[in-house]
């Protein structure tokens, strides 16, 4: 995956005439024009008589220019040397020795399968893994999953080109630290094989201070605190000082009123600042620089908050020496600091007084806790808890997964996640149940993990209690349907066997009775209206003993009793009715078969009491998950939610308790003026009550 003799011998000899003929073209054009420069500025200042500090001026602009120049030379230098060493063979040393002497990490991988097959030092040393290593890595393992998925994005490995591998991009090195790279890329061939050289940059420190400044001051007002800045000249000898009119204009001091000197300039000081000051200029002298923050006070009373620097020279032409000073009106950034300093403190009360507990963890150690963290872990140990171990803390059921995932967001591997149930540990060692949040704060170059915990133990109890309840309350009301159903079962039994064999007794004595009255007309027409009032009260009987549990029910099973109640229900109003039956539904379980039938009966009384409907259609069906039934009619329909939550309709909570006893579900929906369907699912399998 080399590049070829003769074009690497013929960029070789372009980049070496380049690097060879440029140095004395910028050395000549640089000469030349600094000799110009001092001929025409000695003649303008001789000719117009300007004062002495426009040769430091001039000075500062040559210093201005040769650094210019330098760095456009040394830059034309730097590209040279790198399209000479990315295209030099390896039959040459000189690219085998800069590939590996780069300071900046570099690659050469195979295009077809981004298989990396060299890596420099460099490389090894940032990214933390040996050649060995590096020789089994696809090249797309340098980066970050998320990188990763952005540089394929449906793409396959031999579509991806050195372009979509460039950029700003995050890799991760071998310890899984992430870290932010300018990546540049080349393509070549090579004995018609395509290879690829991908180098580096480390701009993560970069980026950080960007955004540190960004986010504390903004770019904009940064430069806006620093609007202000003059300077100042003093001869060592004569004591004669030169001030800008910037000076003038930061003290508020009419320049052309009054002409500044030593004296009056530390009459503007700040009295508390005025001998610090005096005794800083005078020792200039012996240290040779000062560095100064003081204040001023302006005539009218305002307070000027002042940086100073200065600094003993000579001047261009290497004559005497001069002092030198700048002058920064830093008020407004001293303004700035006090605003973030206040917000800090602000947010520090604020924090230390959530209801909530915070922690920030830094590097496993508790680092910050407030007070509602000291209550909730420390009890009557508070003063242990800052710099604890905080897997201390944790649950050793959740311990061990709980230290992976910090880990890895320390590292980024992973995103922060909202509150999620966790077991945690006070420093006595009693356990509670909380909730925790999770937030990554970057802190000078330092990730740490701020974790805000929601005691939830007492909400928990109450959240178990109340299921404990709603579970007893669920058996107490199977057990009183189950009694129900007893009590519906003797009390027909009752019915049928004395009430109605009593009536059938009491009806023979009449029939005989009658027979034995025919000469007297008038008592066998009065014992005649007996034996009917008998007969109606018999079949009352037998009727209410059949709804209260049809025998069909237990003899012939559930469709036979679901048919039975239809016709005899239904028999005395219009409504037409129709039963579909699908499956083995005589073998369903007698406790199931009951609660479908007195679903049905509550469905049919309340069709013929309520929905005035045309038409009821019940479907029975039966199968390996268990018993369905639904029963669909066209009638008035009414407000399914008003009747429940209003206990408007005991009919409805009962089909629901006995459904819900059995583990079953129910679903009733009506639309006014359309209809009803009432759906009821009874597993095979009875799910235990929870």
């Amino acid at each position: 995956m080399i590049p070829r003799a003769s074009d690497i011998a013929s960029s070789l000899t372009a980049s070496r005439r380049m690097l060879q003929v440029a140095p004395w073209k910028f050395a000549l054009a640089y000469s030349c024009f600094v000799v110009i420069w001092i001929l025409s500025t000695d003649a303008v200042i001789h000719t117009w008589e300007l004062p002495s500090w426009t040769y430091s001026a001039r000075g500062f602009f040559t210093g201005g220019f040769t650094v210019v120049c330098m760095w456009i030379f040394t830059r034309r230098l730097a590209e040279g040397a790198i399209r000479t060493q990315s295209l030099i063979s390896e039959a040459e040393g000189g690219y085998r020795a800069l590939f590996e002497v780069h300071p900046a990490p570099m690659w050469l991988y195979d295009k077809r399968s981004l298989m990396i097959l060299k890596a420099n030092e460099a490389a090894v040393a940032t990214y933390g893994y040996t050649s060995k290593d590096f020789a089994n890595l696809s090249i797309l393992d340098l980066y970050t999953p998320a990188e990763r998925e952005n540089i394929l994005q449906g793409a396959s490995v031999q579509e991806i080109n050195s372009s979509a591998l460039s950029g700003i991009r995050k890799h991760v090195s071998h310890d899984q630290r992430v870290m932010t790279m300018d990546v540049l890329g080349n393509e070549g061939l090579f004995k018609g094989q395509p290879y690829g050289l991908l180098m580096a940059h480390d701009v993560s420190a970069h980026f950080e201070m960007e955004r540190k400044l960004a986010h504390s001051l903004g770019v904009i007002e940064l430069a806006q605190q620093i609007a202000m800045m003059g300077y100042w000249e003093q001869d060592p000898v004569t004591l004669r000082m030169t001030w800008s009119q910037e000076i003038y204009s930061i003290l508020g001091i009419d320049g052309a009123m009054l002409q500044l000197d030593m004296a009056c300039f530390l009459s503007a000081v700040h009295p508390d600042d005025r001998k610090r000051v005096n005794m800083a200029h005078q020792d200039i002298a012996r240290t040779g620089h000062m560095t100064l923050e003081y204040r001023v006070v302006r005539p009218q009373g305002e307070i000027r908050y002042i940086y100073e620097r200065a600094t003993i020279t000579r001047e261009p032409s290497g004559g005497a020496r001069i002092l030198l000073g700048t002058y920064i009106d830093i008020t407004e950034l001293k303004a700035v600091e006090h605003r973030l300093a206040e917000q800090q403190k602000r947010y520090e009360y604020m924090v230390s007084r959530l209801p909530e507990g915070v922690l920030i963890v830094r590097k496993g150690a508790i680092h910050y806790a407030n007070a509602a963290a000291f209550d909730m872990f420390g009890g009557s140990i508070k003063l242990s808890l800052e710099e604890a171990d905080f897997s201390q803390c944790i649950h050793p059921e959740f311990r061990a997964r709980e230290i992976d995932r910090l880990s890895a967001l320390k590292k980024g591997l992973i995103n922060e996640q909202p509150f999620r149930y966790l077991k945690l540990l006070r420093l006595d060692g009693s356990e509670f149940e909380a909730e925790v949040a999770e937030i990554v704060l970057e802190d000078k170059g330092q990730r740490d993990i701020q974790l805000i915990v929601r005691d939830v133990s007492q909400a928990q109890q109450m959240r178990r209690a109340l299921e404990d309840a709603n579970s007893r309350l669920q058996q107490l009301s199977q057990r009183l349907i189950e009694v129900q159903e007893v009590e519906r079962r003797q009390l027909a039994r009752d019915l049928h066997d004395d009430v109605g064999q009593q009536l059938t007794g009491l009806k023979l004595h009449l029939q005989r009775l009658i027979k034995k009255l025919d000469p007297e007309p008038s008592l066998k027409e009065m014992a005649q209206t007996i034996a009917h009032s008998v007969d109606e009260a018999l079949s009352k009987v037998r009727s209410l003993s059949l709804s209260l549990h049809p025998l069909q029910l237990e003899n012939l099973g559930l469709e036979a009793a679901v048919r039975w109640h239809l016709a005899h229900f239904l028999e005395a109003t219009q409504t037409k009715w129709e039963l579909q039956v699908a499956g083995p539904v005589s073998e369903t379980s007698p406790e199931k078969a009951v609660a479908a039938f007195r679903i049905v009966q509550e469905a049919i009384a309340n069709v013929a009491r309520h929905a005035q409907a045309d038409t009821v259609r019940i479907s029975l069906k039966r199968d390996a998950e268990g018993l369905k039934l639904e029963i669909l009619d066209d009638g008035r329909g009414f407000d399914v939610n008003e009747a429940i939550q209003g206990a408007k309709s005991l009919g409805l909570t009962s089909m629901h308790e006995r459904v819900a006893s059995l583990g079953g579900e129910v679903k009733i929906s009506s639309l006014k003026g359309v209809g009803t369907r009432i759906s009821v699912r009874l597993p095979a399998v009875q799910a235990p009550l929870k």
